[in-house]
């Protein structure tokens, strides 16, 4: 997309140009330390738009797809570790830089110790109560390598020997020892240099440290793109823990591209589903594009391959209105692009490939080249509109403030001194006025804030409302459909594991809950959040055009003063005002994640409560027998067991409720405030600026109209630069605006305002 570089390297230029001009009038000292600022500040402003921080594409699709192998042949390396592991969920982000090198992120020693805390807790049968683990004590880790023994060959709650929280448990043991050092000194940051990039593979390949990275971030050029991006291999979506689903969102979020990764030897699963409808509730499908991974050995011909995408393209129309699907061989690509470097073993499989299967890594190659470009050109496109939406406006704005700025101090140079001193006066007061006008104009914006606050707040009380809100009736369908397995029946039929029993089956129930949590409800949260920020979208949009009303009163009081003296300012209409967009940082909280740090890290108690309760009915059932004979089956009746279990039930359930409250709470002050008062200052600061721009202060003139005539000649001819220049300028960003519009930002910005992105 050749406009978006020539539309970058047209605003740099006059960037650099505005600069020397505002740098010539400031050593001339006749520019308020106001105006300056208000010029600068733009002018950065514009470019930190040229050179902002990479635009983040997640890549995301079930375990084992081969979005590893996919990024490191975008790349061109074989940097990230293939194959992830089950209980590892951090995110590995690769940036677009020409210096490269690594860092790891190590967990705190608490979150360690609560990720610790949690997965005993977890374990298929209750661990003996400890008032406090730590990984630092040899014995703790000793008892914890029993435990995790234990949980290994224990069957209770149908346990297998690969539970992810034993898993978890021996990998935080086996693992301290290499670690210790960094936690015991603070050193929560590892850097590798460009000679040792690789060794950060090492240690995020050994999953004994892998549980202990927070995140990683690799730094090193991508041929194919010159703009800064950030591709990010995210945790598995049919990972068994759902609270790697969790933090997964947590990045979409943040995302303004997704490459969705679909493998050609599985097809599309249920878990796809699951994820692509995430997807759907962060409204993000305009900008996915979908790759279906080849695995070359399990198609007999380019035919078949063709048909399975047929396929794929078909399942994937029942939830994306025209999904974008490119197939090719990563694993092919990045051999490819490694060449003598390549692992000789993949290597041989892609020689062999060129010869039985020609026609399929032919198709693979092309593809692999038409989805880079496509990518490409989206990343382009997305920097082409924030250009377009903030960068040259802003520009154009600047352009025309300081060329009105050296009219007008031209014209006034001209004048005597006494006609200056009393214009001086004169303005003063319609700037004056002008800035009260815009108090006025901020504290009617403020007001908005305030009827906001109540319509979204009604809004909510009927999402959030823990009578018959949607987000409470399906958590206690959830709770209160859920059963018992039926495998459980002989478990509890064992007077010696019935507490065991008891336990596990919490594990799982709890397990399941985190799970729908994440899966179902967090969804319909943000299909909620994102309705709200349409709301909001359109609101700013509204006010922004009706206040630009009242503006242009006071502004238009303002000319007539210059008109006097035959001056001008800039133009300004209500459609000059920039979108509002929401912040990045400000995004919907995750309710499984705070449901599992505020009720459910606690659930450990309900079962002992549950347990308990359990053990009083089993007495009281003792005292009834008075030595009697029975059989156990009559001592643990059915009945019994249910009581036990709606006992937990109804524990849970108050808790999700009382969570749902405090989580309505920080939903209303976290994000959807912090969105309102955002927008607010948003409105605020674009109505201010144009203030600032347009308002002269001619006191420092006064000193260099009383100057010698040479220095204020030389003053007036750098003036007249300065309006040529400006003038042009002013134009030229307007006629390229127009032009850049048609040709490529059209589409685009309908999407904006749509909502699909977050702002940079």
């Amino acid at each position: 997309m050749n406009e978006y570089l020539h539309l970058k390297r047209q605003i740099s230029t006059r960037i650099e140009v505005l600069r020397d001009i505002v740098d010539t009038l400031r050593r001339w000292d006749i520019v308020d330390e106001q105006t300056l600022g208000v010029w600068q500040g733009q002018l950065e402003a514009v470019r930190d738009v040229c050179e902002q921080s990479a635009l983040r594409i997640a890549v995301v699709g079930p375990v084992k797809s081969g979005k590893s192998t996919l990024i490191n042949a975008l790349i061109g390396r074989d940097l990230l570790k293939r194959g992830a592991g089950i209980i590892t969920s951090f995110v590995t982000r690769v940036i677009n830089n020409e210096f490269p090198h690594a860092r790891i992120e190590i967990k705190s020693f608490d979150e360690i110790t609560s990720e610790l805390k949690r997965a005993i807790s977890m374990l298929p049968f209750p661990v003996e109560r400890k008032s406090s683990w730590d990984l630092r004590s040899p014995s703790d880790r000793e008892t914890i390598r029993e435990i995790v023994g234990s949980a290994i060959r224990d069957k209770s709650g149908g346990s297998s020997p690969l539970n992810p929280n034993a898993l978890l448990l021996l990998s935080l043991v086996e693992g301290f020892e290499n670690v210790e050092s960094y936690l015991r000194e603070g050193q929560f940051i590892l850097k590798f240099g460009p000679e040792e990039l690789d060794g950060h593979h090492k240690f995020v390949s050994n999953e004994s440290l892998a549980v202990y990275v927070k995140n990683t971030e690799i730094h090193c050029p991508i041929g194919w793109i010159e703009e800064p991006i950030e591709l990010a291999d995210c945790q598995g979506s049919d990972s068994p823990n759902p609270l790697h689903l969790a933090r997964l969102q947590e990045y979409l979020l943040r995302s303004h591209f997704v490459v969705y990764v679909v493998s050609s030897r599985m097809g599309l699963r249920e878990a796809d589903f699951k994820l692509l409808d995430l997807l759907r509730a962060l409204q993000v499908f305009p900008h996915t594009l979908f790759v279906l991974n080849v695995d070359v050995d399990v198609h007999t011909d380019l035919g078949d391959l063709r048909e399975l995408e047929r396929r794929v393209v078909d399942e994937l129309k029942w939830m994306v209105e025209s999904p974008v699907v490119y197939s090719f061989s990563a694993l092919a690509e990045l051999t490819r692009v490694l060449g003598m470097e390549a692992d000789e073993k993949e290597a041989r499989k892609l020689r062999l490939w060129d010869e039985v299967h020609s026609d399929i890594v032919r198709f693979s190659k092309e593809q692999f080249s038409d989805f880079k470009e496509h990518l490409r050109s989206k990343i382009l496109q997305e920097k082409a509109y924030l250009l377009l939406s903030s960068g040259l406006g802003r520009l154009r704005m600047t352009a025309s403030s300081v060329h009105d700025f050296a009219v007008t101090q031209k014209k006034l140079l001209h004048s005597n001194l006494e006609e200056l001193k009393r214009m001086d006066l004169d303005m003063k007061r319609r700037r004056d006025a002008l800035m009260t006008t815009l108090s006025s104009l901020e504290n009617t914006v403020s007001g908005l804030r305030d009827t906001l606050r109540e319509e979204l707040d009604r809004a909510m009380h009927v999402f959030f409302n823990v009578s018959s809100g949607p987000v409470v009736r399906e958590i206690l369908g959830m709770i209160d459909s859920y059963r018992i397995a039926p495998s459980y029946e002989e478990k509890f039929s064992d007077p010696r594991r019935v507490a065991a029993a008891l336990h596990a089956f919490y594990a799982e129930f709890r397990q399941a809950i985190v799970k729908f949590l994440t899966e179902t409800v967090n969804l319909r949260i943000l299909d909620f959040a994102k309705q709200q920020e349409g709301v909001l979208r359109d609101r700013f949009d509204q006010s922004a055009r009706a206040f630009a009303t009242l503006f242009m009163v006071a502004l238009n009081d303002y000319r007539k003063t210059l008109e006097q003296v035959e001056l001008s300012l800039q133009s300004f209409e209500a459609g000059d005002i920039a979108p509002w967009s929401p912040p990045s940082d400000v995004v919907p909280p995750s309710f499984s994640t705070f449901a599992e740090d505020q009720v459910l890290s606690r659930g450990v108690l309900l079962i002992k409560y549950g347990i308990g309760r359990i053990g009083r009915i089993f007495r009281r059932f003792i005292d009834k027998l008075s030595g009697r004979r029975r059989s156990w089956e009559i001592f643990v009746s059915r009945d019994n067991l249910d009581e036990a279990v709606e006992l937990v039930k109804r524990e849970l359930r108050e808790e999700l409720l009382y969570a749902v409250r405090d989580y309505r709470q920080n939903f209303k002050f976290q994000y959807l405030y912090r969105l309102i008062d955002d927008g607010i200052a948003h409105i605020i600061r674009e109505f201010r600026v144009r203030a600032e721009l347009i308002a002269t202060d001619l006191e420092k003139l006064l000193d260099v109209a009383q100057s010698e005539g040479g220095i204020k000649q030389e003053l007036l001819e750098d003036l007249e630069k300065a309006v040529q220049v400006c003038s042009a300028m002013a134009d030229e960003l307007e006629d390229l605006r127009c032009a850049m519009q048609i040709r490529s930002c059209s589409g685009n910005e309908a999407n904006h305002q749509a909502g699909c992105l977050p702002e940079v």
